[in-house]
């Protein structure tokens, strides 16, 4: 009886905590753990400070042909790096 509740404890905590990082995720972006981290801790863990999501797709990929160039135009003169309407910021590089 004891070995079953265990099991089912670890599952549920495991569970738990799954479902807070992937609400995390949702939430805040896929950086919402290391965002604010030291440079020491982030060094310690091979961690770059250069952000993933801020590389450029390409002009070879369907993203970078035909969905960059309308974000540029039409977004990022209230969403770019230094203006953040409505707290959301367009994350295009060279912008």
């Amino acid at each position: 009886m004891g070995l079953i509740y265990g099991g089912v404890l670890a599952a549920g905590v495991g569970l738990v905590a799954w479902t807070g990082y992937r609400g995390g995720q949702l939430s805040l972006g896929e950086d919402h753990l290391t965002e604010h981290m030291p440079g020491r801790m982030r060094q310690a863990l091979g961690l770059s400070r250069e952000d993933p999501s801020l590389a450029s797709a390409g002009v070879n990929t369907f993203y970078g042909a035909r969905v960059e160039p309308i974000f540029e135009a039409r977004c990022v003169t209230c969403h770019g790096p230094t203006k953040h309407k409505a707290n959301l910021r367009s994350t295009i590089t060279g912008l």
